[in-house]
């Protein structure tokens, strides 16, 4: 990011969503205490404290009492109907759980109220990676010579 840029309220809100996202799941993931199913808490008592580790906040909101409004597969795109019919050629029971699309997230975050993203990271390194996507020589279509922004938020 550029010095002296400004970040969006809606960027900023979708980076702690996601950090508290993140430590809810590391906090949840073992939980032997009965759940009540109207609310989703745990019935058992809070793991007790010592001097040390105490919070004066401890017992009136924990990360395991949190819920959020969240989207799987945040970004996802269906593909383009050509590529779609090839892919359902090939694999229509994969293929078959594909046929959605997504908001942009800056729709997901501003109008649907979504406070959970996923997002399938890869990494790219050395970049070019995904320049020509392998379904193009299938589908004889030539890359694109140059970005559209794909209009995802």
């Amino acid at each position: 990011m550029a010095p002296g840029a400004r970040i969006s309220a809606t960027t900023r809100l979708a980076a702690a969503a996601l950090t508290v996202a993140l430590a809810g799941i590391t906090a949840c993931s073992s939980d032997d205490g009965a759940r009540d199913a109207s609310t989703g808490t745990s019935d058992a008592s809070p793991p007790p404290t010592t001097a040390s580790s105490e919070y004066p906040l401890d017992d009136t909101l924990r990360l395991d009492q949190v819920q959020v409004l969240g989207s799987h597969n945040s970004y996802h795109v269906q593909a383009e109907p050509d590529l779609f019919a090839a892919m359902m050629a090939v694999a229509p029971e994969i293929t078959g759980t594909l046929e959605y699309s997504h908001a942009p997230l800056t729709e997901q975050l501003d109008t649907h109220g979504i406070r959970q993203v996923e997002l399938d990271v890869f990494a790219d390194p050395d970049g070019g990676r995904y320049a020509t996507p392998a379904a193009l020589p299938i589908l004889e279509k030539e890359p694109p010579t140059t970005r559209t922004g794909g209009g995802r938020g």
